[in-house]
């Protein structure tokens, strides 16, 4: 096994040191770094008591660094109750609330520790508390955003449990706004060391939030922030979605007032209202297909809602595919975008992108989930490119990808075709008529075989 450099080690054996007498700006920018590094390998450690001594050197923007992306958990307490002092003026003010704000959003010492109930172990239930219920606008975010904010709380959040329970109906709106954002949201933790449990509690909290919250404007609002962040992979279905829809049926936004007013036009899809794009998207997420009978009954229903958990869940062909768009347009174009089984397939995705996907709005919708597709199916290709100039290179190298794969299985098959027709011609020297029966049977076996291969 290679060594590495000497200079690796020697930096390493001085890294406590040198940091210790940087100047305040580099220290910054060291425990920045190691942070980064530390969130990808976090069993590489930082050199003990570095940060104990650090804060010794009583210096603001060390201090800032520390709240940051500190992983030492006494630190961390010090420099959170500390900042929670009263301030004598307002820079002190000002640089107190850097604090609260750094550790409220600090991901590393949740990798580190990744046993530790963010930020409960750290701050206390009390001070969670306060700011759940009266915390100010940059602390909410600091926390519900951050990846390593507790799942036990997300799942009081959307469910509308524990402390959350003692919060105004728009607060807790506003909470679940902000957590829309939180990357554990769409981050599944589970390996070969079991299930991510908390991840499922999660998802299981917001598709009981959809089913329960009160129907009126507010929500409206902040569920479809919801359904435009979290990946449809991802989420756990409604178990009848048919009465989570009929719960939205009849709601409506309106534009004007008096003789003037009239549902308020989509942001997405041509024809749709903003509410018919609400309850399609709601219906495209959260609704699943069990078994044939469902998927019939979806495709022949008389509610639209309805036929998008057929458009978006089933394994159409493209005449379903060109059956779908005749009768419902942008609706069904909509619905299509989170088909996960049309990018599956290159003739069908095809001619999705380039004969029935135009909308610009539903582009974004269809690309972001392309990209959540391509973090399991790595071979992939990213959407094509909007702008049309870059459409023929675009092609080519989206063609490239696509058959990467069965160029791969062409070249092995070639490969042992040829081995083994020499091998026969090497048997056959001058055929008989039964040798000529069995090149001919090896050849069409090969046959056979090359186009098993390439259906793989």
């Amino acid at each position: 096994m290679t060594r590495p450099p000497w200079e690796v080690d020697q930096a390493r054996l001085t890294e406590a040191a040198r940091i210790l007498l940087a100047p305040p700006s580099m220290v910054f920018d060291e425990l920045k770094n190691a942070a980064q590094k530390a969130r990808r390998e976090p069993l590489d450690g930082r050199p003990e008591k570095l940060e104990a001594m650090l804060v010794e050197r009583n210096d603001r923007l060390i201090n800032l660094a520390l709240a940051s992306f500190g992983t030492d958990k006494e630190v961390f307490k010090a420099l959170y109750k500390y900042g929670r002092e009263p301030a004598k003026d307002e820079a002190e003010a000002q640089y107190k609330r850097g604090l609260r704000l750094g550790c409220l959003s600090n991901e590393t010492i949740g990798v580190i520790n990744f046993l530790l109930r963010f930020p409960h172990e750290l701050i206390g239930n009390e001070e969670v508390e306060r700011i759940i219920v009266s915390g100010e606008e940059s602390e909410i975010e600091a926390l519900f955003a951050n990846p390593k904010c507790s799942d036990e709380m997300l799942e009081q959040l959307f469910k509308g449990e524990g402390p959350l329970q003692k919060i105004e109906e728009k607060r807790r709106a506003h909470l679940i706004h902000v957590a829309a954002k939180n990357a554990r949201i769409n981050t599944d933790e589970s390996n070969d060391g079991g299930p991510d449990l908390g991840y499922y509690r999660i998802h299981r909290a917001i598709t009981h939030c959809f089913e329960n919250v009160p129907v009126t404007q507010l929500w409206f609002r902040v569920l479809f922030q919801v359904l435009l962040s979290i990946d449809l992979q991802q989420v756990s279905p409604s178990e009848d979605i048919a009465a989570t829809l009929n719960r939205w049926k009849d709601f409506e936004i309106y534009d004007g007032r008096g003789e003037e007013k009239k549902p308020a036009e989509g942001h997405f899809a041509t024809g749709l209202t903003i509410a018919d794009e609400f309850r399609c998207i709601l219906a495209s997420i959260f609704g699943r297909l069990k078994d044939d009978a469902a998927s019939g009954a979806a495709r022949k229903s008389d509610y639209l809602p309805l036929r998008c958990v057929y458009y978006s869940h089933a394994n159409m062909e493209i005449n379903d595919m060109k059956a779908g768009c005749e009768r419902d347009k942008g609706a069904y174009i909509l619905a299509a975008a989170f088909n996960s089984n049309i990018p599956l397939s290159q003739d069908k995705r095809r001619f999705f992108e380039e004969e029935q996907l135009h909308s610009s709005g539903v582009v974004r919708i269809y690309k972001r989930n392309i990209d959540f597709l391509r973090q399991t199916y790595g071979w992939m290709p990213a959407f094509l490119a909007e702008d049309e100039e870059e459409k023929p290179e675009r092609a080519e190298t989206d063609e490239h990808r696509w058959n990467e794969e069965n160029d791969r299985r062409l070249a092995r098959i070639e490969t042992e075709t040829t081995a083994l027709r020499r091998k026969v011609e090497e048997i056959a020297g001058k055929p008989s008529l039964f040798q000529s029966f069995v090149i001919v049977a090896a050849i069409v076996f090969l046959a056979v075989s090359f186009f098993q291969a390439l259906m793989k």
